[in-house]
């Protein structure tokens, strides 16, 4: 027999918290080291003020930002997937994620906006809504295909529907006509995909000390790399 939701302490321990989630995102599906790379990537661009990253941040350009998201996805369909932003090394779909968070925001930050806290993580300077539109996408995809489906696919089809999507950029076509998604949110989901798939191929050897942190310092094209957080040394240039 179906129960009644009930979220009173003292209901039937049978009924006492059950919930129907229905077609609520499923943050559980998202892969958070990813998101949060991106993250960490904004809160970088806001510190960086000596190549002028920061300045961009207060000055939107949507056209300097659709060519610099095109040059970090076509850079990494050949094989340059780690750039530097202010003497980190990121992964460069992460980069361009970010980039593509920006365009969807639309506008400027102000001085304020991002002076306002310096803390690592800047989920304050995403709009959660964006944020959402991509857990959506995990939501939708479980329920045409099935729970982590995605991780199934090859790198080559993600960058053929990343690139697809993005090509929408200069339409009046915001919208996925299949998932009904934003094609922005899609490609940012589809960035995460690759981002994944790439670390998964990387493997353990990637480093020689592991820490919980994204970022490393150091010459991004010698062996020798030092995270920027903790300071631990580590022999690869990828994020670790």
């Amino acid at each position: 027999m179906a129960h009644e939701q009930s979220n009173r302490p003292d209901a039937d321990p049978d009924k006492f918290g059950l919930k129907f989630d229905g077609e609520k995102p499923r943050w559980e599906l998202v892969p958070f080291k990813q998101l949060k790379d991106i993250v960490f990537v904004m809160g970088i661009l806001a510190q960086d003020e000596k190549s002028g990253n920061r300045l961009k941040l207060q000055n939107f350009d949507k056209e300097y930002i659709i060519n610099a998201v095109m040059d970090l996805m076509t850079g990494w369909k050949q094989g340059v997937k780690v750039v530097n932003v202010n003497d980190a090394s990121f992964h460069s779909l992460s980069v361009a994620s970010a980039a593509v968070f920006y365009l969807l925001r639309g506008k400027s930050y102000s001085k304020e906006e991002l002076d306002r806290t310096n803390t690592i993580f800047r989920w304050d300077l995403f709009n959660f809504k964006d944020i959402e539109g991509v857990v959506n996408v995990y939501t939708m995809g479980a329920k045409k295909y099935a729970d982590n489906n995605w991780q199934k696919v090859s790198a080559d089809r993600y960058f053929g529907a990343m690139m697809r999507h993005f090509m929408t950029i200069k339409t009046v076509n915001r919208y996925d006509s299949e998932l009904g998604c934003l094609h922005m949110h899609q490609v940012i989901w589809n960035m995460i995909a690759l981002m994944w798939l790439d670390e998964q191929s990387i493997g353990t050897e990637r480093v020689t000390g592991e820490c919980s942190h994204y970022t490393l310092s150091g010459d991004p094209s010698g062996n020798y790399v030092e995270c920027k957080v903790c300071g631990k040394n580590l022999t690869h240039n990828i994020k670790h």
